[in-house]
């Protein structure tokens, strides 16, 4: 149900407001102006990742940001996540592996897929694989049975805390960034 009433405004004009309709307005203008804040936050991020293999090929090691600037990648850093991977993990794995930031987490990040997952676990020198997993038996994130490779990369992600995250930035200051998330309530 929609409640009209009538009120003065600023100059002393009497508006009829819609409180339903007014507080939605409200609500999108909430959303787009933080959905705008993060996309600002986020324009480091490159428009196109290229794989581990592919940077591992290149004598300069750079990305293109979405802002147009060049983000140079060590090859140090390249080399020790080639050491960490196969070879046909090397031609999956995107670079920058990004460190997922939300204001929900609070003091949390998030790694998601299975390669960036097994990379950060080793570099944090923690077990790879997940719990659930390792008790049925599944070795270092292989795709269960049925799973295509893009589905189980997909499934995979991992949390970790902020002392973790300090350590990989160190580890890994220019193959991983930083990228914000913001998600919208669905009632309000």
């Amino acid at each position: 149900m929609l409640l009209s009433h009538a009120s003065m405004n600023e100059k002393g004009v009497f508006v009829e407001m819609r409180e339903h309709s007014w507080e939605r307005r409200r609500v999108d203008f909430e959303e787009r102006t933080l959905a705008n804040l993060v996309r600002s936050l986020n324009r480091h991020l490159p428009a196109v990742r290229k794989t581990l293999a592919e940077l591992l090929r290149e004598e300069k090691p750079a990305i293109i940001g979405r802002d147009n600037t060049m983000h140079r990648i060590r090859k140090e850093e390249l080399e020790m996540l080639a050491s960490i991977l196969g070879d046909s993990e090397r031609e999956r794995l995107k670079i920058p592996i990004y460190i997922e930031l939300s204001p929900e987490w609070r003091g949390i990040a998030r790694i998601h897929g299975a390669l960036e997952c097994k990379v950060v676990l080793k570099i944090l020198g923690k077990p790879v694989g997940k719990p659930a997993e390792r008790e049925r038996g599944v070795v270092e994130g292989e795709a269960l049975e049925g799973e295509s490779a893009e589905e189980h990369e997909a499934r995979d992600e991992i949390f970790i805390n902020r002392a973790d995250v300090r350590r990989l930035r160190r580890a890994l200051p220019t193959t991983t960034q930083y990228a914000f998330l913001f998600s919208f309530g669905v009632s309000r």
